[in-house]
């Protein structure tokens, strides 16, 4: 289902789409989070509390210097915690798809504001 077709004007394709990508996001989020975890366990290392650290950012792009069991959750967490952008950068290019441009705008505007918490603008 791409976007072309998602811009004829019923208001339940932008539901189906969001669902599709929620559950395609959260699928690949816990197949990562639990290899991690396999990959740990096969490791014969014992899970610890307070266990590792989740990796930041910066570090997915560096991973030679990272465990693979924690790059691997650290990156099911991180497509967890950018569901809700994916999440608006969808409903944007759907909305512009319509020409639906006060929505397009209101999109905008949060894609910017949620880009200004990433970066720590306003801080």
């Amino acid at each position: 289902m791409g976007l072309g077709r998602l811009s004829d004007t019923s208001g339940e394709d932008l539901e189906v789409a969001m669902k599709r990508a929620s559950l395609v996001v959260s699928l690949a989020a816990l197949a990562l989070m639990v290899g991690g975890l396999c990959w740990h366990l096969a490791a014969r290392r014992l899970p610890v509390w307070p266990g590792d650290t989740v990796i930041p950012l910066a570090g997915l792009f560096h991973p030679r210097r990272a465990d693979p069991a924690i790059l691997a959750a650290s990156a099911g967490m991180l497509l967890l915690g950018l569901l809700p952008a994916m999440r608006v950068v969808l409903a944007l290019g759907i909305y512009a798809g319509r020409r639906r441009w006060a929505d397009v705008v209101l999109a905008i505007i949060v894609v910017l504001e949620l880009a200004a918490s990433l970066i720590g603008i306003g801080r």
